[in-house]
């Protein structure tokens, strides 16, 4: 019984910290950033992994998996003009690269949801 209270306790917290993380990530909503699709001033950056970006993404998204942005970040410094709109999966991936590209002064927002939320057509490789 002890035990699971503490595992209780354990997920609580953790949740909590997930979520706090999460509040401070300027987010877009799936309909909102939909409207940006075909818009020369935005860019789409996919960084889930290359199984998951090939099996279908956001038309015209740039792939850079989350554990190889921070190194990436010259191949698009010239997107620094540009808004961009990070996605994952569901949008945790992308929020810790939205706070990565924020560090290193590029505008960018999360998608909420990421791709799960996503009502458009995705390209397949």
């Amino acid at each position: 019984m002890n035990s699971t209270y503490i595992l209780i306790a354990v997920l609580v917290v953790g949740f909590l910290f997930y979520s706090r993380a999460q509040a401070n990530v300027p987010t877009i909503s799936p309909a909102r950033a939909r409207e940006y699709l075909n818009d020369s001033n935005y860019q789409f950056i996919d960084v889930r992994t290359s199984s998951e970006y090939d099996s279908g993404h956001i038309p015209n998204s740039i792939h850079i998996p989350l554990h190889e942005i921070q190194d990436r970040l010259s191949e698009i410094d010239s997107l620094k003009n540009k808004n961009i709109i990070a996605y994952c999966r569901s949008g945790a991936r992308s929020s810790r690269a939205t706070k990565i590209l924020i560090e290193s002064n590029f505008n960018v927002l999360n998608l909420r949801g990421g791709v799960l939320s996503w009502e458009g057509d995705l390209t397949k490789k």
